[in-house]
């Protein structure tokens, strides 16, 4: 451990410290949940545009929001993704694309709704346990589409995790992500991690 009281430092700094000890976890970019630093976080400052297809393409852009994973370790991740399409009908699908990474345990919960901003909607969702492309919603022709994505993901190889859509079927017109999606990744810990912080 670095560091005492008393030399500069506060309690909940040392606490940080004991328990980066006691888990192996990582420090920036894959510190665990809470710790200082932790944590990959990455917004759309500007529309991203979306081929009018049904490839798989990442909701920041090509080779964009690759998150960097470590073996061995447990990952939190969210994020909220609005998207604008064409009117043809069609699904909206979600997925993690790998480079190099290889995972497991993936749960992945996803809230969908179709409606205009201000418009209040229902929402449907779905429970997913693969990182590969899925369906996250029935097909239809809404032209504004809106992900909340939540989940956990254990790492068994290192790599990258890039948050990505598809249309089930080519919804025609032009297609973006907007301005203020966001998505976040955070290491929880080793993955053998069950909990940490005051709670049985």
């Amino acid at each position: 451990m670095t560091g005492f009281p008393n030399q500069g430092r506060n309690k909940f700094q040392d606490e940080q410290d004991l328990f980066n000890f006691v888990t192996g976890a990582g420090t920036g970019n894959n510190a665990p949940l809470g710790v200082s630093g932790g944590g990959m976080f990455r917004r759309t400052a500007s529309q991203v545009a979306l081929a009018a297809d049904t490839s798989t393409q990442s909701i920041f852009g090509a080779s964009k929001g690759q998150f960097t994973v470590e073996a061995g370790k447990s990952y939190q991740f969210e994020g909220v993704i609005q998207i604008n399409n064409g009117s043809t009908s069609h699904t909206t699908q979600f997925a993690l694309v790998l480079a190099t990474a290889v995972l497991a345990n993936v749960r992945t919960h996803v809230l969908s709704w179709d409606g205009a901003d201000d418009t209040p909607v229902a929402a449907k969702g779905v429970n997913l346990e693969v990182a590969t492309v899925s369906a996250v919603n029935a097909a239809g022709t809404g032209v504004e589409t809106s992900l909340l994505v939540w989940g956990t993901f254990d790492v068994t190889t290192a790599g990258t995790v890039q948050p990505a859509i598809a249309f089930g079927t080519n919804p025609t017109g032009t297609n973006t992500i907007e301005i203020g999606t966001w998505f976040a990744v955070r290491a929880l810990g080793p993955s053998t991690i069950e909990k940490f912080g005051a709670v049985t």
